[in-house]
């Protein structure tokens, strides 16, 4: 898990028109239980050169929604018609798979959270990884491995040479992933989703391929969406974060503002459960009660209600909306939020009674989400 950095301005922001629009995005799957509602009404706009992070816990629809932007959903998906996803002002939801193969690595690519599962164990990684440069960019072997060849030493892969002409396996987790990363960018495309690219790995590792991201990305030009169930990974490294929670956007704002002005208490939660580096030695870290809910037939009312140590009774009947803060382009979706007047009156009757309108035993010592 990554320690928390104080977050910094990202000076190569631009006010660029968007170059990928999601409106009121949809993604459901079919289950014998009954439909899952993966992505359930997520809007945002990102433009070239600027970086957007996607934060949740594990469940909460962030890779839903990557791969709906991608239009790599399985057959099971079911995409609400009112919804749209437009890529340079194309909607690329109905876009037939045929179209779609024309715009991957081309114009957007992705780099996913296991590079076992994405590469192919029984070719060697340079084969993989001059296949693109070949079938979508007509380049013919020689260059092709000459290209391949940059790349590798650009992702900061040692012996460049020798690693081209071995398999996936005889490769280290941050070699594989850097590996992705390679592949990814070798048709230099205009948007780049990495959908939890850091998992897995130790944190020296982490920071590594988190800068190369960011490396790249200044040198390129690229849109970034950067899907991570950690707030340490986001912050100083995106200009805005979406924090997910049961398929939906529960707060939304610049970066830097998004840790100064938390106001959902799910936010807030999730930021209480990084480890800090000023903290001592073996601080408990704090965790959040409960689980998420179950997607196919989420509680009625604020869908973290169960789990808020907020909760009052209008939260187990009404569905926030996300609400604007101001001009700041701050949004939370919330009846009493964090850092205000409303939510620490809220919180205080909580602790006073000892539980929540939910049930939720409360205590001002135990863990939870504002004191």
């Amino acid at each position: 898990m990554s320690t928390l950095e104080e977050p910094v301005a990202d000076a190569s922001a631009t006010s660029a028109a968007p170059l990928l629009v999601g409106e009121d995005v949809r993604t459901h799957f079919r289950s014998p239980r009954g439909t899952v509602r993966a992505v359930d009404g997520i809007s945002f706009s990102l433009a070239e050169g600027r970086t957007l992070g996607i934060v949740g816990e594990s469940g909460s629809g962030k890779s839903v929604l990557a791969r709906s932007i991608m239009n790599i959903l399985p057959r099971r998906a079911v995409v609400a018609a009112d919804g749209h996803i437009r890529f340079k002002g194309r909607d690329v939801r109905p876009l037939p798979r045929a179209e779609m193969r024309k715009l991957w690595g081309r114009e957007m690519a992705i780099v996913f959270q296991d590079p076992m599962t994405s590469l192919n164990p029984v070719l060697r990684v340079g084969d993989q990884l001059t296949e693109p440069l070949r079938v979508r960019l007509g380049m013919n072997r020689t260059h092709a491995a000459e290209r391949a060849l940059q790349l590798f030493r650009a992702v900061g892969i040692p012996a460049p040479e020798r690693r081209l002409r071995e398999y996936p396996h005889q490769l280290s987790g941050g070699m594989r992933q850097r590996v992705t990363i390679a592949i990814a960018l070798a048709c230099e495309p205009e948007l780049l989703l990495a959908d939890e690219p850091t998992t897995a790995l130790d944190v020296t590792v982490q920071r590594q391929i988190l800068d190369l991201l960011a490396e790249r990305r200044r040198e390129q030009r690229m849109a970034t969406i950067l899907v991570t169930h950690d707030f340490g990974v986001v912050a100083g490294r995106v200009d805005e974060t979406i924090v997910m929670y049961a398929g939906r956007a529960v707060e939304r704002a610049p970066t830097a503002l998004l840790f100064t002005e938390t106001r959902h208490p799910y936010t807030s939660a999730l930021i209480r459960s990084i480890p800090r580096l000023r903290n001592p030695p073996h601080t408990r870290l704090e965790a959040i009660s409960g689980r998420p809910p179950d997607l196919v037939a989420p509680p009625a009312g604020c869908r973290f209600a169960p789990r808020c140590r907020h909760a009052q009774p209008r939260c187990t009947t009404e569905d926030p909306p996300l609400t604007p803060a101001g001009a700041t382009g701050h949004e939370f979706a919330c009846f009493f939020p964090v850092g205000t007047d409303r939510g620490a009156d809220a919180l205080a009757r909580n602790l006073r009674a000892g539980r929540t309108a939910t049930g939720l035993a409360v205590a001002g010592g135990g863990t939870g989400v504002d004191t």
